[in-house]
């Protein structure tokens, strides 16, 4: 039987209420729960528990513990991925499959052939919420509002490993750290100069594969492979 979870910052202790409006209404009307139904919820620090409805309505609902908190699964490698912004649908997938896989943040690029800019990051934080309950994570990856590219390679320093994907670069490191950043280009690709910027920040240029790979779809795969 499917177990709806839900990710809100609360307690886990032996008794939970609720009165978050938004999911609250979600629980109540949406959904239509009623008292008896079991639920996990997670305090989004990485603790999940299972809960059983006592009581619902319409301005809130308490919840009773079934089972102890466990530690929600997560990757061994705290990744944060910087991705060039992409259109619409495509930035929205990236986002998606990227809090799947595990990341830990997302911080959109504004780089030299970055097409459009402008970005709905209320509705990109829903993305990232909704893709965590599903995936069974216990932590929401933050999804920071855009900087520049410039603004960006800076802080590679501030990662164990931090890698830009470009497809001529060199095979992807096997060493155990504990943070990396990636960088992912737009529709274009990135300028050699935004190349070797990087590279004089200390990026290191990683090639995924030598085919050439959407911007959505070179994030997922970095993504999935920077966690590993």
């Amino acid at each position: 039987m499917k177990i709806h979870r839900f990710i809100t910052p609360v307690t886990l202790t032996q008794e939970v209420t609720i009165t978050d409006k938004e999911l609250v209404h979600q629980m109540n009307r949406v959904l239509r729960f009623e008292a008896g139904e079991t639920i996990a919820l997670c305090d989004g620090n990485g603790q999940e528990a299972h809960y059983s409805i006592h009581t619902i309505d319409k301005q809130q609902i308490v919840l009773e513990q079934t089972t102890i908190p466990t530690t929600c699964p997560a990757p061994t490698v705290a990744v944060t991925v910087f991705a060039a912004i992409l259109k619409k649908e495509n930035f929205e997938l990236l986002v998606q499959k990227a809090t799947e896989i595990g990341v830990a943040a997302i911080v959109p690029v504004v780089t030299e052939r970055t097409v459009k800019q402008g970005l709905n990051m209320e509705r990109l934080h829903k993305i990232a919420k909704e893709a965590s309950e599903l995936c069974g994570r216990g932590t929401i990856p933050t999804v920071s509002e855009p900087i520049s590219f410039n603004d960006t390679i800076v802080q590679g320093n501030n990662f164990d490993d931090a890698w830009i994907l470009h497809m001529e670069g060199a095979k992807r490191s096997t060493a155990t750290v504990a943070t990396r950043a990636i960088l992912v280009g737009p529709e274009g690709g990135f300028t050699e100069e935004e190349l070797q910027k990087a590279s004089d920040e200390g990026w290191k240029t990683v090639s995924l594969s030598p085919l050439t790979f959407r911007g959505e779809t070179g994030g997922i795969i970095g993504s999935y492979v920077a966690t590993q």
